[in-house]
């Protein structure tokens, strides 16, 4: 009864629908530009982007611990899911189009509860494995052929 919206409710509800423009515009001009060239050109944009909100949070960038395990975590997230996982989401949108592609987007947490298994020696739970058939089984109905 007390629901209330907060400026990071509005960031992900902008982030949302920025994605589904994103998606729709990969479906429909993606023969014009070359998988890399495309993601060059996005690597770009984002890169002048960010240089602003860099010099905002240039204090704590001083004061990060640059260990080995902060440097191989930051390589890991711009490897993985910053480049791989974005240059298969794009083949995903070029082969089924960007409805069926996006109901793969629900395997994220079971890939990170995956990784947190893998990486950080988490214990999975019943809940957790539960929820993961239950997305495994939603994207195979989803994506069943008719």
């Amino acid at each position: 009864m007390s629901l209330q919206f907060n400026i990071g409710d509005l960031i992900m509800l902008l982030a949302m629908i920025t994605w589904a423009f994103y998606s729709i515009f990969i479906k429909q001009h993606t023969w014009k530009f070359p998988t890399y060239g495309a993601l060059l050109v996005m690597a770009v944009i984002a890169i002048i982007i960010f240089i602003p909100l860099l010099t905002i949070e240039m204090d704590h960038y001083r004061s990060i611990n640059w260990s080995w395990e902060v440097i191989s975590g930051l390589a890991y997230l711009g490897v993985f899911p910053s480049l791989i996982a974005l240059i298969a989401y794009n083949k995903g949108i070029e082969a089924i189009g960007p409805s069926r592609a996006s109901v793969f987007l629900n395997l994220i947490p079971v890939f990170t509860m995956l990784g947190a298994v893998i990486f950080l020696r988490e214990q999975i739970t019943w809940i957790q494995l539960i929820g993961t058939s239950f997305v495994i089984f939603g994207v195979l109905i989803t994506n069943r052929a008719k």
